[in-house]
């Protein structure tokens, strides 16, 4: 995005974005947490065995701004993942093609991690040349970590600037309106059966749908896991007997 002429709420151009989304709905099955098991979504009490309620979501989506042409942001949030995170994982373009570091094909790209929660920290992986080694390249980590561990929750912060009347980290209404004009079609195509509910078993990264929308890419910092979520297959909301309409 354009730098925003502000940081307040009444200029916060980040209001002002557009973006465009592709998306997969997915629900979890039964599964194991931290060697526990867990029952599927449709088994937990108070939920209607024939639920079609996504407990997951995966998207790629594009920002309207010529700044941002084709460059895609990738999104996943989901109930009874492999672990409790909320980090940003930004991958920087490889440069030209440099024919004195033919390893360059072997390593990760430069990545900058954000990590937002549970633990603060900055990690910065970086691939440099080793002078002792003719140049090859070698992948490098430099690590910042909050040494506060009193830092205050996201919700103290907000609950504290609605006290001061500080609307700069609230959702302006235009942009939860923006949100839901790409959210709602996706709902209804779940609902309809157009779009496929995909299952994953609790405590894994999500299924392999959500590994297509990158394409030849893949998720970082995803642990290897089992092949079992590929054994699940998706369910389509047409099929009554499989998943219909419900709580």
């Amino acid at each position: 995005m354009g730098t925003p002429s502000g940081s307040t709420a009444r200029n916060n151009g980040c209001r002002e974005q557009r973006m465009s989304c592709q998306a997969a709905g997915l629900q979890y099955a039964a599964g194991e947490i931290n060697g526990r098991p867990v029952d599927a979504y449709t088994s937990e009490p108070g939920i209607d065995s024939s639920s079609s309620n996504e407990t997951y979501i995966a998207a790629r989506l594009y920002i309207d701004d010529p700044l941002w042409d084709e460059v895609p942001f990738y999104i996943r949030t989901g109930k009874r993942m492999k672990e409790k995170s909320t980090r940003i994982v930004i991958e920087f373009k490889e440069p030209f093609n440099d024919l004195h570091n033919l390893n360059r094909l072997n390593l990760d790209p430069n990545l900058l991690i954000i990590d937002i929660g549970p633990g603060e920290g900055i990690p910065l992986q970086l691939n440099t040349k080793n002078p002792r080694q003719h140049g090859q390249l070698e992948p490098v980590s430099i690590k910042h970590e909050s040494a506060n561990p009193d830092l205050p929750e996201a919700y103290e912060n907000l609950i504290y600037d609605a006290l001061l009347g500080d609307a700069t980290f609230f959702a302006h209404w235009d942009e939860v309106e923006l949100s839901w004009q790409w959210v709602q079609p996706i709902i209804e195509a779940t609902a309809d059966g157009t779009l496929p509910l995909h299952l994953y078993p609790a405590g894994s990264n999500g299924p392999a749908a959500a590994d297509e929308l990158l394409g030849g890419a893949h998720w970082w910092l995803d642990e290897p896991t089992s092949d079992a979520h590929n054994s699940i297959t998706a369910v389509h909301a047409a099929d009554s007997e499989a998943v219909r309409p419900g709580a």
